[in-house]
């Protein structure tokens, strides 16, 4: 970006359907270096963001310098609580900010203008591309099935702290290769494979475009853990490979240290591979050293850091 660009006149709109390429053309240019980061489309970008029924276009804005297209961010809210249907606007939640790094000013101003879009909405809390209000959107687009903040974008995380958010979330992208079926047996345990049972409407939107799997580990017809794991087909241009996520991984606390998770962890392996997948990834939070142990146990390695925030006005 050259400096004479920097110096044009700033300005930020919400998203019209004529924007759509220069969107698309941002969140390209902007993560194109990102190994995990799928090459948005604009078909994609109208299946997996626009079509999802709480979008809200006021929510999607655009930075421009003059007439170019530059930055983006888009905002949300938490999904609906328990029976009801209503989006629960006292939750902010930005699920994207990006912005050229030698831009800063541009950055700040489409962070302002975001919050008070959100704040005006009844937002109370704003969550900073964190992952405690779920994941709306860009699922298996950006970072695998959970969307946070990657430490590899520093500018975007100084508007943040500068604007008063707080480090809410600090959690591990690991990877590793499939290169053959795995498998870790565990006689005392039952598998049973199932597709995801989506509990909400906005929970099924959210997964729009994937098939994620459910096993439930049971041992005499008790459930005592559980994992989901999908099949990430828009990495693949990226990686060179079909692409295995494991998320939500959880063992029942009277049953921890039996090998349960272990063996959760290597049967979704074993089907990844079996369904074509060549590697496989994972997010876990930093504090969740059961998890980590396990991943590590499977070779999984350190690929990025993940950071997410919050602010109460």
């Amino acid at each position: 970006m050259a400096p004479s660009q920097i110096s044009l006149p700033l300005r930020i709109e919400a998203y019209t359907s004529s924007q759509k390429e220069a969107v698309v053309r941002i969140f390209r240019d902007l993560t194109a270096s990102f190994p995990y980061v799928a090459e948005l489309t604009e078909a994609l970008f109208e299946e997996r963001v626009v079509h999802k029924f709480f979008f809200d276009p006021q929510g999607l804005l655009i930075g421009y310098r003059g007439d170019r297209a530059l930055g983006l961010f888009h905002g949300t809210f938490a999904p609906p609580q328990s029976n009801d249907h209503e989006l629960d606007k006292t939750r902010g939640n930005i699920r994207l900010l990006l912005f050229p790094p030698e831009d800063p000013g541009l950055g700040t101003a489409l962070l302002e203008q975001g919050m008070s879009y959100l704040q005006a909405q009844g937002a109370r809390e704003i969550l900073g591309w964190s992952s405690f209000a779920g994941y709306p959107f860009y699922k298996g687009i950006y970072m695998g099935t959970e969307p946070v903040l990657s430490a590899s974008l520093p500018h975007v995380i100084v508007r943040f702290v500068q604007k008063g958010f707080q480090l809410q979330q600090h959690s591990i992208f690991l990877g590793r290769p499939l290169d053959e079926t795995v498998s870790a047996m565990n006689p005392d345990l039952e598998l049973k494979d199932e597709p995801l049972h989506f509990g909400s409407p906005w929970q099924k939107e959210s997964w729009d475009g994937l098939q994620p799997q459910h096993i439930h580990a049971l041992i005499d017809g008790e459930q005592v853990g559980q994992l989901i794991w999908v099949l990430l087909p828009d990495l693949q241009s990226k990686r060179g490979c079909l692409v295995g996520s494991i998320a939500s991984l959880s063992v029942d606390e009277r049953f921890q240290r039996r090998g349960i998770g272990k063996a959760l962890v290597g049967a979704a392996l074993s089907r990844m591979y079996a369904s074509g997948a060549r590697e496989a990834i994972v997010a876990t939070t930093q504090d969740n050293t059961a998890a980590l142990h396990t991943y590590y146990t499977w070779g999984f390695a350190e690929k990025e850091l993940l950071l997410g925030y919050s602010y109460r006005a």
